[in-house]
């Protein structure tokens, strides 16, 4: 059966075709076991035996196996296993039984149980007939007109909630009257307030009371929101919940058994749909509605003010009386008008309230111990009365409700001196302070005048004053907080006695001034004020000029107490201005009294007072600019007590970047009066330092003068002059250098050439001779010095004269040599020889080109290398030329170079050029020379059998090779057998073409000798023999006109060779 009688077994039916044994077993179809092996089925031990096929069977299986403890789940799907045996025999009657097969048991039944294909239900619902369990976890109001509740189901199902109406309903006066009671509830299915249809609401799409939660895993938490309570009289309609009202909960669930078990897939074949879910009871419902309770909701409307009004009651009381539309309590809090709005915990702070506040009858709030004379805002906070678990609901006013009050004003206001200050030359400005609204007037009068009495009229009657606490006038500010009043048009550093005194502007009884004694006693508060001196101070006499090489000394006045300062740049710096800032830091300044006081003197030694920078130039200009402050004091005053503490604060007044770019109008060294500026241009240090002569270098770059490079430390003039032998120091010396005719000098004409290099040509000496130059230098201080220093210099300052080279210096040797040719000639073939003179000492090269050649260059003479040095003058030496040619015309060309300027008549030293003959000169020296012919005779190369061969030809071809062309001389060349017998052939009879001795031909052919054996074989040379060949000299002879002998060959059998057996 599917689903199942019992909700905790199921029961197989069964039949067998024979007798047999089955035994089944269950598995949960969400298991994930897609098969059972027939062990497992046996070890469930769920079986039961049919004797005979029409015997029915029935196989109760109560858990997964029979030994469980835990049984079959209610609304849970198994897969049913079946295994049967039958009950054969043997013939002897022992048990033979047939067993099904694995794929039989897992086999499904099909859709025909009465014909089943396999042993294997699928999907077998296990009933469920237990209705779900609610639980209840938690209620409560969320808001005036929501209720929650939070359930849970002990199984997958629906939940439903309605809100039921209090018993002591004041609109439910009879069962069912508008709402159902919680006492109203039945059970009776007649009536409207039957539990089951009445919890589950009535669905409308406008003001539906069905509350529900559908459930899916049991367990879990649900929140059921419910804001309406069904009205159960015609109309029925759902109304909102009121606010802070009893409401009861009613809750119903049913399972989702049905539709679980209805369209779950593959159901088995037996499967039959069960007719409903599983509801709760009524007695369930009852208890869970006791759990749940009573369920107040919420009260979250504050209260709100009926009636507003305020009093004011004293100069320090304020009272607000109010009406609220429930009963609550009242705080106020009083701030300053214009403060900012309180917050509701500064109000509560306050603690100033009234508990017993409601709609009648009305409550007042007392503010104490506030300011006399001032507006408040009254800003107030009320709660209602609601207890835990509701929170009070608090209400502040609004800007529109809330009740502006000023505290009464019976008294002069109060004015609080608090400093005064000049802080510019025609204002005295005045600091009070008032704690109400009000004007305050003050006025001053030159100290030690006849100003006459002063009241509260002669105070206003100039019309200085400030306001206090009156937004939108000016000038002025809120009470309580300093408000300046500022006394004008008064006189540049001018004591002054100033009075202040005030008013209110209470409309309170009337306006309140004060006293004239306080008026008066407002002086000694304020202080006796001097105005402020805003004008900066000015020189009335102004003048620099140079004290000393590195000094310049200012002198100045003021027509106030000043104080300068002053800062020199060189007047060819290119700066036409100094800011006040580089003044300053030159730091070098001078205080002066003022007015008639004396002259004070600032001295400026750098451009800056500091040690390490270099000290002023002698002899240069500077421009001078200063710059000048007074020491002008800012007076001010702070009340104290009934008095005043009074101060200065230093406000010095400067002059301008434009007065110290003014020229003070006058021309150094003089002082001005009344100058138009603080910048003197062209102060010049003097100069008592003669200028230092530096020497650079001497050189003499002619034969009649001496070139003196030199430098001077300033401008002025140097002198040189040479002599041929050392001079004392003297004045003459220095008279002779600058005045005695000739006068060797150069200038340095200014400052920009000192430290350059600059030349002195001392001239009209002698060539190659030795001098010792003198040098002096005076500067310019006569002239410079004339009209920029007090007093006048009278002449410029000398230098000692200096002896700029203590060994002295030549002039030059410029001139080259004259070359001299005496003889040429060629003693062998590849030299030739070239006999010299030159007109001083030096050296001479030679070179030699073919004739007709192009004549060599100076460089080309040089580099063949053929020279030759000579260390007097007018005497002969030779230049050999080598590498020639024999037998050839040349041109023979030479040049020479002296050794330069002679020092002390020793060579000269490196870098000391001798001068080279020009190449004019050099071709005056061509000589023709013809080097000598052929003078060597000829030399063998080869000989042909070569000396000692063995297996020589009887008839051989001997045969010798010289260097070069040959002839015959006269005389024979021998064979001479080593027995002794000589075989002569004679010379002459070469080139005859005969068979000189019947045995050879002789043939002398360019440079070969052949002696040919071969042609003639009427006389053959002994085999085995050896044959030593040998002749004289000039058997041959080279083929030149000299006809030059070759040598002998052969001598003392020096050559040889041993013939064959045969040929």
């Amino acid at each position: 059966q599917d689903p199942t009688a019992a909700n905790d077994r199921l029961v197989v039916t069964f039949q067998l075709n024979e007798a047999g044994t089955a035994y089944c077993r269950a598995t949960r179809s969400d298991s994930g076991e897609t098969l059972l092996r027939i062990n497992q089925i046996l070890t469930a031990n769920y079986g039961a035996e049919v004797l005979g096929p029409a015997d029915t069977a029935y196989i109760t299986i109560d858990g997964l196996e029979q030994r469980d403890a835990q049984g079959l789940y209610e609304a849970a799907q198994y897969g049913v296993y079946c295994w049967a045996k039958d009950s054969a025999v043997d013939t002897r009657q022992l048990v033979r039984p047939n067993y099904m097969l694995q794929d039989y048991v897992s086999a499904h039944v099909g859709p025909d149980t009465a014909a089943p294909a396999g042993g294997f239900t699928a999907n077998v619902w296990i009933t469920d007939s237990t209705p779900p369990t609610i639980i209840v976890v938690s209620r409560e109001a969320l808001a005036e007109d929501v209720i929650q509740v939070t359930l849970q189901l002990s199984e997958p199902g629906t939940l439903w909630c309605q809100i039921a109406d209090k018993d002591s309903s004041p609109h439910t006066l009879t069962p069912g009257g508008l709402y159902c009671r919680d006492m109203d509830v039945s059970q009776a299915p007649s009536d409207p307030c039957y539990f089951e249809t009445w919890v589950k609401g009535t669905p409308r799409t406008s003001g539906s009371t069905t509350f529900k939660a559908e459930v899916h895993q049991p367990y879990r938490d649900h929140d059921i929101d419910m804001n309406l309570i069904e009205k159960v009289t015609p109309t029925r309609a759902g109304r909102p919940l009121l606010a802070q009202y009893h409401y009861h909960v009613w809750c119903v669930a049913e399972d989702d058994w049905r539709l679980e078990a209805q369209f779950a897939p593959a159901p088995s074949p037996e499967f039959q749909a069960p007719s409903g879910p599983n509801r709760v009871q009524w007695s369930h419902a009852a208890a869970v509605r006791s759990a749940i309770g009573q369920v107040l909701t919420l009260d979250q409307t504050p209260p709100s003010w009926t009636a507003i009004s305020g009093t004011q009651y004293a100069e320090s009381v304020l009272t607000a009386t109010m009406t609220l539309d429930e009963l609550g309590t009242i705080w106020c809090l009083p701030v300053r008008q214009g403060f900012a709005e309180p917050s509701i915990n500064e109000i509560l702070q306050n603690n100033e309230y009234s508990a017993s506040c409601g709609p009648s009858p009305d409550c007042t709030v007392t503010m104490q111990g506030l300011q006399p004379k001032t507006l408040y805002d009254i800003w107030c906070y009320t709660e209602d009365d609601n207890v835990y678990p509701q929170r009070p609901n608090g209400r502040k006013f609004a800007p529109a409700e809330v009740i502006t009050l000023s505290t009464l004003d019976t008294t002069p206001p109060v004015l609080t001196i608090v400093s005064a200050e000049s802080p510019i030359s025609s204002d005295i400005r005045i600091k009070v302070r008032m704690e109400e609204p009000g004007t305050v007037f003050c006025n001053s009068f030159p100290t030690g005048t006849a100003y006459g009495p002063v009241d509260f009229d002669a105070v206003v009657a100039a019309g200085f004053q400030a306001f206090v606490g009156l937004p939108g006038q000016t000038p002025g500010g809120p009470i309580n907080t300093n408000v300046e009043v500022v006394v004008a048009g008064l006189a540049e550093q001018t004591q002054y006695d100033t009075y202040c005194t005030a008013q209110d502007t209470s409309a309170l009884l009337s306006v309140n001034k004060l006293t004239d004694p306080t008026t008066l006693s407002t002086m000694p508060a304020i202080g006796q004020i001097t105005t402020l001196d805003q004008s900066p101070p000015v020189f009335t006499v102004l003048g620099a000029k140079g004290v000393a090489e590195s000094a310049i000394a200012v002198t100045f006045r003021c027509n106030e107490a000043c104080r300068a300062y002053c800062r020199v740049t060189r007047s060819d710096s290119g700066e036409t201005s100094l800011s006040i800032n580089r003044i300053l830091k030159a730091d070098y300044k001078a205080d002066h009294a003022g007015g008639t006081a004396a002259d004070q003197t600032i001295q400026l030694s750098r451009l800056e007072d500091d040690s390490s920078l270099p000290v002023l130039e002698r002899g240069t200009l500077y421009d001078t600019y200063c710059w000048i402050r007074d020491e002008a004091v800012q007076h001010s005053c702070y009340a104290s007590g009934a008095g005043a503490v009074c101060e200065t604060l230093p406000r010095p007044n400067y002059q301008a970047q434009a007065y110290v770019d003014s020229a003070f109008g006058g021309a150094p060294p003089s002082t001005v009066t009344s100058p138009q500026g603080g910048k003197i241009l062209h102060v010049r240090t003097p100069d008592t330092t003669p200028p230092s002569v530096i020497f650079i270098e001497a050189e003499s770059t002619e034969e009649t003068s001496i070139t003196v490079t030199l430098q001077l430390d300033e401008p002025g003039t140097a002198y040189c002059k040479a002599y041929t032998i050392t001079q004392g120091s003297s004045a003459g010396l220095y008279a002779d250098l600058t005045a005695a005719v000739p006068v060797f000098k150069n200038t340095v004409t200014n400052w920009n050439n000192v430290y350059k290099n600059f030349e002195v040509k001392v001239s009209g000496l002698s060539m190659e001779t030795k001098y010792y130059v003198y040098c002096t230098a005076d500067d310019d201080e006569l002239v410079e010095g004339a009209t920029t220093i007090d007093p006048q210099p009278v002449q410029n300052n000398a230098a000692a004269p200096m002896l700029t080279e203590s060994t002295g210096r030549f002039t030059l040797d410029l001139t080259p040599p004259a070359v001299s040719v005496v003889s040429i000639a060629s003693a062998s073939e590849t030299t030739a020889t070239v006999t010299l003179q030159l007109d001083e000492p030096g050296t001479a090269w030679c070179k030699a080109v073919r004739d007709r050649f192009d004549p060599p260059s100076i460089n080309q003479i040089i580099a063949a290398g053929f020279r030759s040095e000579t260390p007097s003058a007018n005497l002969d030496f030779a230049v050999a030329i080598e590498n020639l040619q024999r037998d050839t015309e040349y041109d023979v060309y030479c040049h020479a170079r002296d050794r330069g300027t002679e020092t002390d008549g020793v060579a000269p030293s490196a870098g000391n050029p001798g001068n080279d003959a020009a190449f004019d000169h050099v071709l005056t020296t061509k000589r023709d020379i013809h080097t000598m012919g052929d003078s060597t005779p000829p030399a063998v190369v080869s000989v042909t059998p070569v000396h000692q061969q063995t297996g020589a030809d009887v008839n051989p071809v001997f045969r010798i090779v010289f260097n070069e062309d040959i002839q015959a001389g006269t005389g024979v060349v021998n064979f001479e057998a080593g027995g002794g017998t000589v075989l002569p052939l004679d010379i002459t009879q070469a080139n005859t073409g005969s068979c000189v001795q019947n045995s050879a031909k002789l043939m002398v052919i360019l440079n070969t000798f052949t002696a040919d054996f071969s042609p003639c074989a009427m006389q053959q040379l002994q085999v085995n023999m050896r044959y030593y060949v040998y002749f004289a000299a000039g058997v041959l002879k080279d083929n030149s006109l000299s006809g030059n002998s070759a040598p002998a060959f052969g001598s003392s059998n020096s050559y040889y060779f041993t013939t064959g057996t045969s040929r």
